[in-house]
């Protein structure tokens, strides 16, 4: 677990520079990981090492706009319709906060 949050913060530093991010850690087996975008923007990351669970889930006005997780399978929930589900490979936390950085840079 702390090798996932050392990640994080490496990589919040990398694509989100001016962020602000929190972390939280519960019972030894969960993270909770935020980071602050803007006032309404954030980025929030749960994962569970008892479970399995692990979720990307990226809000804008209290909505997800965008979202990877593995509840049953790994999908993704795309811009264009963030309730969808479409079957993914398991991404790597890199790759999720460097599509959610170029979403909010293309919607800027």
């Amino acid at each position: 677990m702390n090798n996932l949050k050392n990640e994080l913060v490496t990589l919040t530093a990398r694509y989100f520079p001016l962020s602000k991010s929190i972390s939280v850690e519960k019972r030894n087996i969960i993270l909770e990981f935020r980071i602050d975008i803007s006032q309404n923007t954030f980025i929030e990351i749960y994962y569970n090492s008892f479970t399995g669970k692990k979720s990307y889930a990226l809000i804008n006005n209290c909505q997800r706009i965008f979202g990877y997780d593995n509840y049953k399978y790994w999908h993704v929930h795309p811009c264009s319709d963030p309730s969808e589900h479409i079957p993914c490979s398991e991404p790597s936390s890199e790759e999720v906060l460097c599509n959610m950085r170029d979403i909010l840079t293309y919607t800027e």
